[in-house]
């Protein structure tokens, strides 16, 4: 009996140590806390970072958190993925443009500028090593486009906009800066409306677009509106082109819908200045092309000029602009990447977004739900950024790098589970 009661003693024990919360180590303790101090930073960029008057405590703020972060590299070790290598190589390479850097001060500047997204890039993988962590900063830094958003429309920029015609830049420096602000919000936005299972999220994500194509048109962004267009035509078109088939009467209502909404909004910003840049737009396209679209395609030729002079490293970082006869920079991520670096620095910036674009493409048909999901959402991601890429030079942007850093951690987060397809 002695005995009996000893063992049944012991199972109890054995039964309430198993039923306990675990102890957790002080790397799983501190792992919220960074993921946090990170969030709170994604947060501040599409919301401070792009505004003068703000710009200077959201990067303050970003070097503190990522020297706290550092501190998780010492417990936990860095991430190295292919693109974080190619990211590596490529930055390293562009060092070469010292030999041939026109204005060393623009080159420095720039150069730091790029090692703050690899930095940026690198702590995304380290503080993002779980599902849940991921979901936080992403939450948090669309939270900041919204905040983003909000403030345009209260601002006084967007109502002496409407009042006197003039372009909005809104939190952005520039009125096409805005727009790709949009543009990147509505990605992350379209992706929480497909992985969410509440009605609620689901309609607060479309309950948003109205606002956004209203400040595209306070914008006067052709391209801004283009891309917003776009990038919800190739949406519709990845993950619900089946509704074609199943659905034709459906997809009938939403196509005469569409054409009705065309025909509303032709009229209704004929008279905005995104409807007057349009209208010149086709008017200068069926002439040959207005002094903008003329220069754009000069700036092409310069490019390649340029890049038959300096073959293999270029001129250096940003330095197009001094290269060239226009004296601006290229309005083209390929023909900068191709004068800034070369051959060798244009294959390797573009090997990073290649191995992106391809994890997306092979998990697209996915039996696990969310990696098919988020892989739909980077063909679309990749598609939009392929396209403007031939009108922006969007390699340069935070809201972009961030993007591509939650991208690489949530496929490597899959990879470490062995629901990922390399």
């Amino acid at each position: 009996m002695q005995t009996l009661n000893t063992v049944n003693s012991f199972s109890n024990r054995n039964k309430a140590a198993l039923l306990a919360p675990a102890k957790l180590t002080f790397a799983e303790q501190t792992s919220w806390f960074y993921c946090l101090l990170m969030g709170l930073y994604l947060f501040t960029i599409p919301s401070l970072s792009q505004a003068e008057a703000t710009a200077a405590a959201s990067k303050y703020f970003g070097y503190a958190v990522s020297i706290v972060i550092l501190l998780k590299f010492f417990t936990k070790g860095f991430v190295i993925t292919k693109e974080v290598i190619c990211f590596g190589a490529w930055l390293l390479w562009s060092l070469t443009g010292i030999m041939v850097a026109v204005s060393m001060y623009v080159f420095g500047t720039s150069f730091f500028r790029m090692f703050q997204f690899f930095v940026l890039f690198m702590l995304i993988l380290r503080v993002a090593d779980n599902f849940k962590n991921l979901k936080l900063i992403s939450i948090l830094f669309f939270l900041g486009f919204v905040e983003a958003v909000i403030y345009t429309f209260l601002s006084g920029d967007f109502l002496l906009g409407t009042e006197t015609g003039e372009r909005i830049t809104g939190v952005s420096s520039n009125p096409n800066g805005l727009a790709i602000i949009i543009q990147h919000m509505l990605i992350l936005q379209l992706a929480f409306f497909e992985l969410s299972k509440k009605k609620w999220i689901k309609i607060f994500m479309l309950a948003l677009l109205p606002f956004q194509a209203k400040l595209i048109f306070a914008t006067g962004s052709k391209k801004g509106l283009i891309f917003f267009i776009f990038i919800l035509l190739v949406w519709y078109a990845v993950f619900h082109w089946k509704d074609i088939v199943k659905r034709p009467l459906l997809f009938l209502f939403l196509l005469a819908g569409g054409l009705v909404f065309i025909a509303w909004m032709s009229s209704a910003i004929a008279d905005t200045i995104v409807g007057k840049r349009m209208r010149m737009f086709l008017e200068t396209a069926e002439t040959g092309g207005g002094a903008g679209e003329q220069a754009r395609i000069g700036l092409v030729k310069e490019g390649f000029r340029v890049f038959s002079e300096h073959p293999l490293i270029g001129v250096g970082l940003n330095q197009f602009g001094f290269n060239n006869k226009f004296g601006i920079y290229a309005h083209n991520t390929y023909i900068e990447l191709l004068t800034n670096g070369g051959l060798i620095g244009f294959v390797l910036m573009m090997a990073v977004f290649v191995i992106l674009a391809l994890k997306g493409f092979k998990n697209r048909m996915s039996n696990i739900p969310e990696v098919a999901i988020v892989s739909k959402m980077v063909i679309v991601f990749f598609a939009y950024a392929a396209l403007i890429s031939l009108v922006a030079p969007l390699f340069f942007s935070h809201y972009h790098w961030v993007v591509l850093g939650l991208i690489a951690a949530f496929y490597e987060t899959a990879r470490r589970k062995g629901i990922l397809r390399d």
